[in-house]
């Protein structure tokens, strides 16, 4: 296989060609992979589960982090089981402050900020470089009544309503994994 005809396995991509289709992105040679940094308050809850998210559906394809303003202690206990749910492992996870994400790099391609409409004060990087910023608002199951007869149904919800963004509403969908599969 020559250089110039990557495939959907092997594409790496700093994209923002316009396209919807893998094979026909203009960005696929020669690119690092889009370097992606979902931001929240506390990164426990809703950051993790999108950078969970994110390295299922996209693999290889992105490079992921995510990070708080003012970390919590550690990842909420239900965001790791409606992930576990269907079939990734985030129990390794710590959440981190956004000083300590991509510090070595010039550019962040996609900063996401998940926060809440309540002024839960989404985090922004501050000086530097950043491609894009996108905000989608997204509740914070941690802060909501439990939902369902195992209190996760909130959790659930949130973890539905982010792979569905990230699905149809990130910029670099086109690059979507189509063998993630739910268990």
């Amino acid at each position: 296989m020559s250089s110039t005809n990557n495939t959907p396995s092997d594409a790496k991509s700093n994209c923002g060609c316009g396209t919807n289709n893998v094979k026909d992105c203009s960005n696929l040679q020669n690119e690092l992979p889009p370097k992606i940094l979902f931001l929240c308050t506390h990164n426990a809850c809703r950051s993790q589960l999108a950078e969970g998210l994110t390295k299922s559906l996209y693999g290889d394809k992105v490079i992921v982090e995510s990070a708080g303003s003012n970390p919590g202690s550690q990842v909420n206990a239900s965001a790791i089981k409606v992930l576990n749910e269907i079939g990734i492992d985030i129990s390794g996870h710590i959440p981190k402050h956004l000083k300590d994400v991509f510090i070595d790099e010039d550019k962040v391609d996609y900063v996401i900020t998940l926060c809440s409409n309540d002024g839960d004060g989404c985090p922004t990087l501050g000086r530097r470089k950043v491609g894009k910023y996108i905000h989608h608002i997204f509740d914070d199951p941690s802060h909501s009544p439990a939902e369902g007869e195992d209190g996760l149904g909130g959790f659930r919800r949130v973890r539905d309503e982010i792979e569905q963004f990230l699905r149809k509403e990130l910029p670099i969908s086109h690059l979507l994994d189509d063998g993630f599969v739910r268990n």
